[in-house]
Formats: structure tokens, sequence, C-alpha cells
């Protein structure tokens, strides 16, 4: 196919509304970034404890999951591919389930809580709740497989394998100079409004191949991030810790603590790779009493700044508030530190613990 046909092709698709990307459940971000796309790359960065892994499914997974099944007009439909190298299937769902209870019920509980570790007991009433929670995540598990930890290649691989077996490769042939060889030319899927999306949290501590140190083996996945976003259009998601410099007392002196592009730890060839880098910041462990407007000493632990730190099609080095409920791993936008100002912290800040609902052994 000429390359101006695949760009009109690409253009219709749009005109139909199969462009308007995955709802991330963030408005302000989605009036910079025009939803999760198909066939991007975005790295997503944090110091430890910043909230970038809890961020990664929050907007990539059960935000987006989570809207489609409320309202999807155009038949729309993900598929998500996680690579947890840090957390296992039971917490991500415990986690997940803790978040539907809160939605549903308005009470914060735990992982621990959910799974009776410690000295209390889940009781009789939330484990009636957690088990009416089940008809979301047996349909969750038709478009979400969590994968055991792999190397790149590994990843390459099964991920490859699974958008052969749901579209067809095309390829031309093409004269090298001494022999006509047969190349690839495009991709097409069977089903055009699935979104595909590959996740790995996070690069650094991805299994070693071969005699690779971490920064050739954080390349070498990015290579294979950049392959299946050209060739299949699948979106992609890499985790990256930062650099301890961000933390540094020099940086907080010259009031630069928010992470900028030279502070991914291990390798830069991710974001200079990426079409859009996101980081996450938690002023509160830095003792900042004030960030960007919003008062830390009020919202605490439960403020996290996300930036765009860069985006290829659109506007970058801009920034949004989030709170952060970290018992469930959700993040949810701020109002402007004014309107906080004006309304009050507490809804923020103070939430309704169920904890009358454990039993004590």
């Amino acid at each position: 196919m000429a390359d101006f046909d695949l760009t009109l092709k690409s253009i219709d698709k749009g005109r139909e509304g199969l462009n308007t990307g995955l709802d991330f459940g963030l408005p302000k971000l989605m009036n910079i970034i025009p939803g999760l796309q198909q066939g991007t790359y975005t790295i997503i960065g944090g110091e430890t404890a910043s909230a970038k892994s809890s961020y990664c499914l929050n907007s990539y997974l059960f935000n987006p999951y989570s809207i489609l099944r409320a309202n999807n007009p155009m038949g729309l439909s993900m598929k998500v591919f996680y690579y947890s190298l840090e957390i296992d299937k039971v917490s991500i769902i415990s986690k997940a389930i803790a978040r539907k209870l809160f939605f549903k019920h308005k009470y914060i509980v735990t992982v621990d809580d959910i799974l009776s570790r410690g000295k209390h007991r889940i009781s009789d009433e939330l484990y009636k709740d957690v088990i009416e929670t089940r008809g979301f995540f047996n349909e969750l598990e038709d478009a979400l497989t969590i994968f055991e930890p792999q190397n790149p290649t590994g990843i390459w691989k099964q991920v490859k394998a699974y958008m052969e077996g749901v579209g067809t490769t095309n390829t031309k042939i093409v004269n090298n100079g001494k022999k006509d060889i047969e190349i690839f030319d495009y991709y097409e899927p069977t089903n055009p409004k699935e979104t595909v999306i590959l996740i790995v949290d996070h690069l650094s501590i991805l299994p070693r191949q071969l005699s690779y140190g971490v920064k050739e083996n954080i390349d070498s996945m990015s290579s294979y991030f950049i392959a299946l976003r050209n060739r299949y259009n699948v979106s992609v998601v890499g985790v990256q810790q930062l650099n301890r410099a961000v933390s540094s007392t020099d940086r907080l002196k010259l009031k630069r603590a928010s992470p900028q592009l030279s502070d991914f730890k291990d390798t830069g060839n991710t974001t200079q790779d990426a079409d859009i880098v996101l980081s996450l910041h938690n002023p509160f462990r830095m003792d900042e009493e004030d960030y960007n407007g919003f008062n830390i000493i009020k919202l605490r632990d439960r403020f996290r700044w996300l930036e765009i730190l860069k985006h290829r099609s659109g506007i970058a080095d801009m920034g949004i508030g989030l709170n952060f409920i970290g018992e469930l791993g959700l993040l949810q936008e701020l109002p402007s530190p004014e309107l906080l100002e004006l309304s009050g912290y507490d809804p923020y800040i103070n939430f309704n613990k169920l904890t009358c609902l454990r039993d004590e052994t």
C-alpha cells in the first residue's frame, strides 16, 4: 500500500470517530493528551513511592476499562498485556476490588483487610461486598492478561504472536541493489476498534537476556517497543525509575525538585524513543510545604504532581495536581489550589475507612 493511501486510511478512521482514544479518567489530562491512542509509546517515570505503578494501572487499565463498560457507543475494546515485575496477580486484583468497593460503597479497605493479613479477619459483610464485584472481574479477564516476568525478547515474541493471530501482516518486494527481497509493508488488524496495550512495570528489573547489563537490557526492550508500535500499532507503556539525585538537597535549594528528562535512571534512550514521557512527583517526601500552589502541609501524602515532560505531537512541560488514595492505588484530579482553599481540603484527605467490618481474632 502506498504511504499516502495508508495515511488516508488513518484519516478516514478518524473521521469515523475511531481515533478518539481511550479515556484516562483524568479530564484535564485528556485536554492535553487526546486519550490513549493506538500505536503510542509512553514512558512513566518517578522516584520510589511516587505512585508510578498505581498511576499506570489507574490510567491505562482500570479507568479506560471502566469507562468503556459504562459508555461505549463506538464499540471500542481493549486488550492489556501486563508484565508485572514487582506486584503479584493477587495483590493487583485485591487492590482493584478495593477500588470497586470505594466507588460503590464510599468506604476504604486495604489489600491487607481483604486478604485478612495480620490479626484481623475479613467479616461476613465485607466478604459479601467482595463477592458482588465478581461480575466486573470476570469480564476484565477477557481484556487483561498478567504475565510472569520475561526478558525483552520473550515479551516481544508473546505480543507479536498475539498481533499476528488477530490481524494480517502484508509484505512487499523491494530490490536491495543485488536482488529482490520480501520485507514488511503494513499490518491490518481484524478488529480495528481494539486497542492493544503492553505495560512493563518496571524496566530496570526486567530479566536480563544474554550477557546484557541493565542499560543494554532496557535499550533492547525500547527497540522492541518501537517495533511493536510501528509495525502492529500496539500502545506500549514502560515504567522507569528515576535517579536519586532528584531528591538531593542541591536540587531542592534550586527549586528544581520536579523530575526532568535527564533524571531517568539507567538509560536515556527510552525518553528519546517515546512519544510521551510523564513523571510523578511526591513533594511530601521531600518536606516541601507548597508545590505549584498546592498546600502540601494539608494534603501531605495524598498529593502527587503529574507532569508531561515530552509530547511529540502536542504540548509538553505542563502539570496536573492529583489526589492520591494510596490504600486503593487511586489517583484523581484535584481542583485548582484556589478552589481547594475555598472548598476545603477535607474531602481529599479524610475518607471513611471501613474498620467496623473487620473481626479481630
